[in-house]
């Protein structure tokens, strides 16, 4: 599997951290298998509500692993809540899920 990962860190107005982003495009072969296991209606594509169905199952199931997120700040590592909801699209063969993790606790500015 290959992953076209983009990150970003958004600050607060008080310089502190409000949210990470991250969206992640899968290359064509594994959003190939994933098109096998969730596009139910066999058309070829993912519509929004099997898309729907891989975000859900993606965004519980990534949880243990913190969505292979391990930030740091001053060498202690920062606990991040759970995605409120995982976003996907399925376009030109590939799948494409963003999400944004907030802290547990206010940063410092």
């Amino acid at each position: 599997m290959f992953v076209d990962a983009k990150f970003e860190a958004v600050a607060a107005p008080d310089g502190s951290l409000q949210e990470l982003r991250d969206t992640w495009q899968f290359d064509e072969v594994f959003s190939s298998s994933v098109l096998l296991d969730y596009g139910k209606n066999r058309n070829n594509a993912l519509d929004p509500a099997e898309v729907a169905a891989v975000a859900k199952t993606v965004r519980e199931s990534l949880a243990q692993y913190n969505y292979y997120m391990n930030i740091t700040i001053n060498g202690k590592t920062l606990a991040l809540a759970k995605p409120d909801i995982l976003h996907g699209t399925y376009e030109n063969g590939s799948l494409t899920l963003s999400f944004a993790q907030k802290p547990m606790a206010k940063t410092k500015d």
